[in-house]
């Protein structure tokens, strides 16, 4: 009887271990889940915004929020040869929050609004890079990559679907629009 017992406990012992081994990691995996998918999915932005893109670092033009909310171009005034050749145009893009896109949009359009020019939107939000990188097996050919960006309020965080390029994009935040 006692053999019988023993086998029965080793059994049971066996299989508890096995359990064991197999919550572990999926709870792990629950886990980063967790950590990964929440912030995204409690991210609830109110507020889009307007900025400027350029496909290059140099830009012919640039735009300002004046104190009153609306956008005025500044030009730049340098007469170098290269700048005919090189100068990218600037163009604006209104971010809407409730599809997550951006359209093209005049200085008239975006002069319809008046801007918020605060970092921070009224619900907390600040727009952010954040730059991502290509890796091999553990630091081995890491690099930085051109990067996505995000409204972040606290460990919230949307991904938001800004005018981009592969390479020397220069964005400008403006205002958030109300």
């Amino acid at each position: 009887m006692d053999a019988v017992q023993s086998s029965k406990q080793v059994k049971l012992s066996v299989g508890k271990e096995f359990l064991l081994f197999l919550c572990i990691p999926a709870s792990i995996v629950l886990i980063v889940a967790a950590i990964v998918f929440v912030p995204s999915v409690l991210a609830k932005p109110k507020y889009g915004f307007i900025y400027q893109y350029c496909s290059d670092y140099y830009c012919l033009q640039d735009y300002t929020t004046n104190s009153s909310g609306k956008i005025t171009p500044k030009t730049n005034n340098s007469s170098l040869i290269w700048d005919s050749y090189y100068g990218r145009q600037v163009e604006l893009y209104m971010h809407d929050m409730s599809t997550n896109t951006s359209k093209k949009i005049s200085l008239a359009e975006a002069n319809d609004h008046i801007l918020n020019r605060s970092i921070t939107s009224p619900d907390g939000y600040v727009l952010k890079q954040e730059g991502s990188s290509n890796g091999g097996f553990l630091f081995y050919g890491l690099r930085q990559t051109r990067g996505s960006w995000y409204l972040v309020n606290g460990l919230k965080k949307k991904l938001v679907d800004v005018k981009q390029s592969a390479q020397g994009d220069s964005i400008k935040f403006l205002g958030w629009t109300k």
